[in-house]
């Protein structure tokens, strides 16, 4: 049995992990509407987390990956123990929470919250939402890490929504926020399906847990995305923010939309899906009907009857 001090390392250097891509971009805290005075982008405080209404699916990504990630190695190790899974689970909570608290304390440290209720409502609202992403991010870890396939795949397929906005930032990094445009749209649309496809084509579908598990996951890959993009709209549009029901209108006035053009990346995660589940379960029939090497050998050198 290993030590519990592995778990905590794997946590933590995970959680490290999924915030890498916000890191790289020197980690200044997003411009603020509320911000007590005019600041320029390179001025603003450090800040681990992009607190910020317009990076609600940038902020989903760095928490959620790393929990994905944490869950899959120590899926990968085969521990059993239960002290290392919740070593793990406590190192990855330490890293995103430490996040959270300091970029909260530069958020605070800035914006104009005396006497005004919007900016308490603004810092409130992004706190619950922030630590709601945390607990989402616990919870795909312990889902991953689970030693049942079908609960493990779920939590895997879960985690990986997010992973075409976390690569989507590295892209941007690389090519300069002049030169995204389309390739990082079409990353961010097509990378979830294809990794959720990779996923449920591993897992097979031998039971109906495993085939319960294709369709949540199905399911998930395309709504997820977008009902995120719909409160992401609602949240970021200027004319709206504090008003409730106005953000409720616009997120319901995109949904429609929005699913129709992210229904084709689940359903090529589908096909994907399909084609390695037919492959992988002929390749194992293949090796059930296949008598061992040995076998084979001795029967061509068997000595024959005289």
């Amino acid at each position: 049995m290993r030590s519990p001090a592995i778990g905590s390392i794997i946590g933590a250097v995970a959680g490290a992990f999924g915030l890498a891509p916000w890191f790289a971009t020197g980690a200044n805290l997003p411009g603020q509407n509320l911000w007590s005075a005019e600041t320029l982008p390179g001025d603003m405080p450090i800040a681990f987390l992009p607190i910020h209404q317009y990076f609600v699916l940038d902020l989903v990504a760095l928490l959620v990956l790393g929990g994905t990630l944490a869950g899959f190695a120590v899926r990968l190790l085969r521990e059993r123990a239960t002290e290392v899974r919740r070593a793990a689970a406590i190192g990855l909570a330490g890293v995103q929470l430490l996040a959270v608290f300091e970029s909260f304390v530069a958020l605070a440290g800035g914006l104009a919250m005396s006497g005004s209720l919007r900016a308490l409502l603004f810092f409130a609202g992004m706190l619950v939402g922030t630590l709601a992403v945390v607990g989402a991010s616990q919870a795909v870890y312990w889902l991953t890490s689970s030693r049942s396939a079908p609960i493990s795949a779920l939590g895997l397929c879960l985690g990986v929504i997010p992973i075409g906005t976390w690569l989507g930032l590295w892209y941007m990094l690389s090519v300069g926020p002049a030169g995204g445009g389309l390739a990082s749209h079409e990353l961010v649309r097509w990378t979830p399906g294809l990794a959720v496809g990779v996923v449920l084509g591993m897992l097979g579908v031998s039971s109906l847990a495993r085939i319960a598990v294709w369709a949540g996951s199905l399911a998930a890959v395309w709504l997820l995305p977008v009902v995120l993009g719909s409160v992401q709209y609602a949240l970021g549009t200027r004319n709206a923010f504090g008003d409730v029901y106005l953000m409720a209108d616009l997120a319901r006035t995109l949904l429609v939309p929005l699913a129709g053009e992210l229904a084709p990346p689940a359903l090529a995660a589908a096909a994907i899906a399909g084609l390695l589940a037919f492959a992988v379960h002929v390749g194992r029939a293949h090796g059930r009907l296949s008598p061992p090497p040995r076998q084979q050998s001795e029967g061509l050198t068997a000595p024959g009857v005289h």
